[in-house]
């Protein structure tokens, strides 16, 4: 929305921010979908896991990212 309303003058903010996304888009995550309740049981003790849990509109059951 805003590189679409300043248009021409986002110009120069496009360097930084490209090499910001390509940074992200390199980095290695664990990164997997699972029932909520297996995730709990798996992480219980692990304060490293960050998670989110989540009801999906057209998936059974909450699930954990």
């Amino acid at each position: 929305m805003l590189a679409a309303n300043l248009k021409e003058q986002f110009k120069p903010f496009l360097p930084g921010l490209l090499e910001s996304l390509i940074k992200d888009i390199n980095r290695d995550l664990d990164f997997k979908i699972v029932d909520a309740q297996e995730e709990e049981l798996e992480n219980a003790e692990d304060k490293e896991v960050q998670s989110i849990k989540l009801s999906i509109k057209g998936i059974e059951g909450a699930k954990t990212i």
